[in-house]
Parts: structure tokens; sequence; C-alpha cells
């Protein structure tokens, strides 16, 4: 993503899949990230199990629809 941040979604909805193109970047500061990370955690709890699990900083990736 850092080399070549253009990226193609996939998103799966009850009515089939959508795709389009965006642009990705892994977010740099440490505020960021974790209030990004905390948000993500509230709709999916076991992010935070994650983190606990490793010593490294798990990254945050932002994705920018381009269309």
């Amino acid at each position: 993503i850092k080399t070549n941040p253009e990226v193609e979604v996939e998103v799966a909805d009850g009515d089939g899949t959508e795709r389009f193109p965006a642009r990705a970047h892994v977010v740099d500061s440490r505020e960021e990230r974790d209030r990004l990370y905390e948000d993500m955690s509230k709709i999916w709890p076991s992010f935070k199990v994650y983190q606990t699990r490793t010593e490294r900083l798990i990254p945050v990736v932002v994705l920018k629809r381009l269309r």
C-alpha cells in the first residue's frame, strides 16, 4: 500500500457486491491511529484482542473512494 496506494475495494452487502477504486494510506499519527482503532474496536471488539497478542503496533489504513 505504501508503494502502490491505488487499490480496488470489494464490499458485499445483502444485495450483492460493489467494487470501486480507492486510494489507501497508512495513518502516521499515533493519536489518529489510536482514535480510529478504538472506533473500529467498538464495531469489532476482537480488534482489541489482536493488539494485546502482539508487541508491534497494528497499523490502520484509511481508504478514500475515488469514484
